[in-house]
């Protein structure tokens, strides 16, 4: 392999094979359509498309800085890039990123990250704002935060685009005074007085509320309305804004100046081993906690402390102000355990009440607690405020546990795996006409499950499964007769906590045993019609085997 990357590497800039001009000014560079087509995205759809450079062989190629383009042209032919100043390196992260090339953005943000500094930071900022490279606009703010006095008296402070002076104060939270923060937007105002007509969007994400009356009569009138100062810090008093948006960072810590107000001591998030609680059923003024700023939020971690058997059920509601609430997570008719990952439409969030709801007279409570704007996946149902979960979430590594069944080993039927079961190992079972139950930590909308039934011999089953969210009420979901090995159920989209498995019937002996368990809801996608008219993916599939060396997970993937 290293001999054909030599060979590769030696084609740069050399004229042999060469069958394709790329010109930039006066210089006109040989190239070769194979390497190019492969390494980079751009070209391989300018190949595609039949455009007239394809053609006429040759392309021009307007405002590309010489340097930096052999700098990216070199990487595309050897894999080797160096990087001697910021400046050269953000021309490369331009076009590195306009075409399609993310390793070598990948490459770039690295190095950047090792040089930024105070009088660098600010055109790094402008371009990852720029370029919408969120993970260095993450490691730039990072800088900030920990240099912000430095930072705000720099002079480059007043080359900042709008944009990235935006994110400076919507993605920071410091502990330096507002009035520093404050002089230095009314510095870059002064410094971009072109952009007056900005000027109102910025001043909303500048913390206003504790700036004194003598100071705001400072600012001339020419950079900004002495009513539109006003107006914003009237607004800041009543509303609560500026908000912040950190991803994927908890904000519920002391650093952001969280606070109990209900429910327990502010140390509780200090890692004390302290809980929050209140007695349910006594008022629903519940737990209530205050974070230190308004943050955008869309995400909230808990650990609920079990009692023995016992679930609780809960609600969430959150505020900007302590007044007006908006309920954004409501558990209150399901059986809770365990650690709950919680997902809900962005909003704006200052104040959070965690209300338990049952079982009555029972004492809430929660061992931590996270709030934070998460930038992974999910799919939430806005009337429910369920999570529907692309993943299997029939899991002990998320927080599933088996309630009814032997298993063997321990969790066999929720370990996430299906390889190496035999007559002694690897399945969970119960006697014939009693229910294997997995409990699911929280409620989840599923529509789809996978069974893999014990299939070592020629044995068949009969079988059902049931659902319930409180193990009160149950619902069948499914009944087969005579079936083995695979089975893939749909059912009616529907919140599911407990799922049970009962064996009616077994060819061999009085055992249901059961090797695997998923359960999720599908992607929502039209599926091709058979010659009869019923849906592809509708059908209940079974393959039986009699011996283990088959592959599973080939079975597994066919589904």
């Amino acid at each position: 392999m290293a001999g054909i990357a030599n060979d590769i590497s030696e084609l740069y800039l050399n004229e042999e094979l060469s069958d394709f001009r790329i010109i930039i000014g006066n210089e006109n560079l040989p190239a070769h359509r194979t390497v190019l087509g492969k390494r980079c995205p751009y070209f391989k759809n300018m190949f595609k498309s039949g455009m007239s450079e394809v053609i006429s062989k040759r392309i021009e190629l307007h405002e590309t800085p010489i340097t930096s383009f052999k700098t990216v042209f070199k990487w595309i032919y050897t894999a080797e890039i160096q990087l001697e100043h910021v400046s050269d390196a953000l021309d490369v992260l331009r076009l590195a990123h306009m075409y399609g090339m993310m390793e070598l953005v990948t490459l770039v943000i690295k190095y950047l990250k090792k040089e930024c500094a105070v009088d660098n930071v600010f055109m790094i900022l402008n371009a990852s704002v720029l370029l919408s490279l969120d993970k260095l606009t993450d490691i730039v703010v990072d800088f900030v935060d920990d240099k912000l006095i430095k930072v705000l008296e720099h002079d480059n402070f007043e080359h900042l685009s709008k944009d990235a002076l935006c994110v400076v104060l919507t993605d920071l939270v410091s502990t330096v005074p507002d009035v520093c923060i404050f002089r230095a937007v009314i510095r870059w105002m002064k410094a971009n007085s072109s952009n007056a007509v900005d000027f109102p969007d910025v001043l909303k994400n500048v913390p206003l509320e504790d700036i004194a009356l003598r100071e705001l009569k400072t600012v001339p009138s020419d950079v900004i309305d002495a009513n539109v100062l006003v107006k914003a810090t009237v607004k800041q008093h009543t509303a609560g804004v500026p908000c912040r948006k950190l991803r994927d960072q908890n904000v519920a810590v002391p650093k952001y100046g969280v606070k109990v107000l209900t429910g327990g001591e502010t140390v509780f998030f200090s890692n004390s081993g302290k809980v929050l609680k209140h007695t349910v059923g006594m008022s629903e003024e519940g737990i209530v906690v205050a974070l230190g700023h308004c943050f955008k939020l869309n995400s909230f971690k808990m650990q609920l402390v079990e009692a023995g058997r016992k679930d609780f059920s809960y609600w969430i509601d959150v505020s900007e102000d302590n007044v007006s609430w908006t309920r954004v997570i409501d558990h209150s008719k399901y059986a809770c355990r365990s650690l709950q990952k919680l997902y809900f439409k962005e909003r704006l969030v200052r104040y959070i009440r965690i209300c338990g709801t049952a079982p009555r007279k029972e004492v809430f409570k929660i061992s931590s607690f996270e709030a934070l704007y998460t930038t992974e996946p999910f799919k939430i149902d806005s009337e429910t405020t369920l999570s529907i979960p692309s993943y299997n979430v029939a899991l002990a590594e998320k927080n599933a546990i088996t309630i009814e069944g032997d298993s063997i080993p321990e969790n066999a039927l929720i370990d996430g795996s299906f390889d190496g079961y035999n007559y002694n190992h690897g399945y969970t079972w119960l006697n014939i006409g009693m229910g294997i139950i997995i409990q699911l930590p929280q409620p989840y909308l599923i529509d789809t499950m996978k069974l893999l039934l014990w299939d070592g011999d020629d044995r068949v089953y009969s079988y059902n499964v049931e659902v319930s969210v409180d193990q009160v009420k149950w619902m069948q979901v499914v009944f087969e007769e005579k079936v083995a090995s695979w089975r893939k159920i749909h059912l009616h989209r529907q919140p599911v906590v407990f799922v049970k498995l009962t064996g009616t019937f077994n060819s061999v002996n009085d055992a249901f045993c059961v090797v695997y368990l998923e359960c999720y809801a599908r992607e929502c996608v039209k599926r091709k019609r058979t010659a009869t008219g019923a849906r592809q993916s509708d059908r209940v599939k079974t393959g039986r085997r009699s011996q283990f060396s088959r592959n599973h997970f080939a079975l597994f993937r066919h589904y």
